[in-house]
């Protein structure tokens, strides 16, 4: 029984698509029905042609003569040429056809998802924009200046992808219109662009009533903003919008440049609901406002600050009895020396500390605070702050007697990151016991909360690093950098005896410790392999491991990276070439490497 002819569904009459689409289903069907018929013909050709069929040599007069098989393969040959040239023009419309579906996006999955998830997932995008200014610096040439001209027709200095809004908004059509559509893309306003600064315009524009993040530095030399005139022109695009600056990050030359910048926004007539502050002073330390001022003056400083929750200080200080220093929840302090003369007071500092019970962050690097002359500082004087909210601690630089004092009343039950860079623990001299109120301090904090330890340009012995850790039982993340002290005796502690120290430790970074070793190494790590949480993540720069043993560690840790042996090509310090850092294996899973790549975000 012959196969029906399939009918295409009748397209209602309308535009020049609507007919052609309608013409080709009419072209269509009609093949439809034309291979139907084809196809019976054919059948019958075979069965009447077929060698196996005897010839009948009696042929009646009124059907005359019949055609020879010869005659009749003769002639299927000759059609066999049209219905190859038939079948070459069928196959090249189905490949255009083809070629049409595949190439256009609308049929992708993607372009099933609804405004509201797309927006959402660019969002996450557009809160971190470390990946595309990483890719930034990677394209910028240590000798050379690339200039190119943005959409703008600005020059720009170096080669800079776009930021990830304007990268989403030139995919295509529809996500532009969803990035266009979704204010809170377009609120990071640094006037990199350069003068007159019109992207800074359209984003403005853009934002909507979402809050704004300005940044006015004057080392950008793309933004060109140490111009006073360039600096008063970006002030009066963002002026009329002053009410919904949440956030500022101001960079100037002098503390009175930046005293120029605050004063001019507490001016403008909308007040602003400033949430986060980074002030920094390029060239010298200095007061923003002297105390004394505060009396007179201080009346700005208070509108400004009263709703600064994230504070940051470099070379620049404040009156530090002001009430600006109140529920902070993350607060960073920078380069505040006894050259300044702007040091807070051992009470000051602890009065900013009990000020702020709900802080989060805490970075101090290289301060100093003004001691007594009689160094009359007890522990008495200092009772515990409770700071049940601080998970990341972060010091550097510091001296052996501010540590001691910061350790004997800072209490941080549930702390999950600490950073110990370039601070010692004694210095000649001083009558401070550190390692006394370290271990005090430590012993305040919860032992399944501290996940993640640093230690940077430490000059420690290996006790200290055990006394350290030994307050540590449930780390995960271990880095040395550029670290003494890292022995034999060390790693022996780490690999324990019957169960190993720091049992669920899962990454381990050594990078330039002289003293390493990498059959002490091995031991931890074959140990920890027959446990339940063996080592996952290895990472090893300028450290000196021979290739057998580099062959050992990736056979049995999933994640191994490798750099410059410093015995043979590196010296160990940062001037060495990143390049020569190397992958040798991955992790398989994929949803092992997408949790790694979240946490390094």
């Amino acid at each position: 029984m012959a196969a029906a002819a399939h009918k295409s569904p009748r397209m209602p009459k309308g535009n020049p698509r609507m007919r052609a689409m309608r013409a080709w289903d009419d072209g269509l069907d009609s093949l439809d029905q034309a291979a139907i018929t084809y196809v019976k013909k054919t059948t019958k050709v075979l069965n009447q042609f077929s060698e196996e069929r005897p010839e009948d040599p009696v042929t009646s007069a009124s059907q005359g003569v019949d055609m020879s098989i010869e005659d009749g393969l003769s002639h299927i040959d000759q059609r066999l040429e049209r219905l190859a040239r038939l079948e070459r023009e069928l196959h090249d419309a189905r490949v255009g056809l083809q070629a049409l579906r595949n190439t256009s996006t609308i049929l992708c999955p993607i372009r099933r998802l609804p405004p509201e998830i797309l927006s959402h997932i660019i969002t996450i995008g557009t809160e971190d924009d470390r990946v595309v200014k990483e890719a930034r610096d990677d394209m910028i040439e240590d000798d050379e200046e690339d200039v190119s001209v943005d959409e703008y027709g600005n020059e720009q200095y170096h080669k800079e992808p776009p930021y990830f809004a304007s990268l989403f908004s030139h995919v295509c059509r529809q996500w532009r219109v969803v990035a266009l559509n979704a204010s809170n893309f377009w609120t990071t306003i640094d006037f990199s662009e350069g003068p007159p600064y019109e992207r800074a315009q359209d984003w403005i524009i853009r934002s909507g009533n979402c809050d704004l993040y300005l940044s006015f530095d004057i080392d950008d030399p793309r933004a060109l903003l140490s111009d006073p005139v360039n600096l008063e022109n970006a002030l009066r695009i963002v002026d009329p919008h002053a009410g919904r600056i949440a956030s500022l990050f101001a960079k100037t030359n002098t503390v009175a440049d930046l005293l120029h910048l605050i004063i001019h926004f507490t001016n403008t007539e909308i007040p602003m609901p400033l949430k986060n502050l980074s002030l920094v002073a390029e060239e010298s330390e200095g007061h923003l406002m002297e105390p004394a001022d505060m009396a007179t003056k201080g009346k700005f400083l208070r509108d400004i600050m009263k709703g600064v929750v994230d504070l940051e200080l470099e070379k620049v200080s404040l009156p530090w009895n002001s009430p600006t220093f109140h529920d902070l929840r993350a607060l960073r302090l920078s380069t505040i020396t006894r050259d300044g003369r702007n040091m807070p007071t051992p009470y000051q500092m602890y009065s900013i500390m009990k000020e702020c019970p709900g802080l989060e962050d805490l970075d101090l690097e290289f301060i100093e605070i003004a001691f007594p002359d009689n160094d009359n500082v007890s522990e008495r004087m200092f009772p515990p702050i409770p700071l049940d909210r601080l998970t990341s601690l972060s010091l550097s630089q510091l001296d052996p007697q501010i540590a001691d004092f910061l350790f004997t009343f800072m209490s941080c039950p549930n702390l999950a990151k600490l950073y110990l860079i370039d601070w010692e623990l004694s210095r000649p001299g001083q009558n401070v016991d550190v390692k006394t109120c370290l271990s005090r301090f430590f012993d305040r904090i919860k032992p399944s909360s501290l996940r993640k330890i640093r230690f940077t340009e430490a000059s420690y012995e290996d006790s200290d690093y055990i006394l350290i850790l030994s307050h540590a039982p449930c780390l995960r993340d271990l880095y040395f950098n550029a670290c003494d002290g890292v022995t034999d005796v060390f790693f022996s502690w780490l690999k324990g005896t019957e169960t190993p120290a720091c049992p669920i430790l899962e990454a381990l970074k050594l990078d330039s410790c002289s003293e390493f070793n990498g059959r002490a190494l091995k031991e931890v790590v074959a140990l920890r392999q027959d446990s339940e949480h063996p080592l996952k993540s290895l990472w090893v720069k300028f450290c000196s491991v021979d290739s057998d043993e580099r062959g050992w560690f990736e056979d049995r840790v999933p994640d191994v990276t490798w750099g410059v042996d410093s015995d043979e090509e590196g010296d160990g310090t940062d001037d060495d070439d990143e390049a020569a850092m190397t992958d040798v294996t991955a992790t398989t899973d994929a949803e092992t490497d997408f949790a790694e790549m979240q946490e390094d975000w």
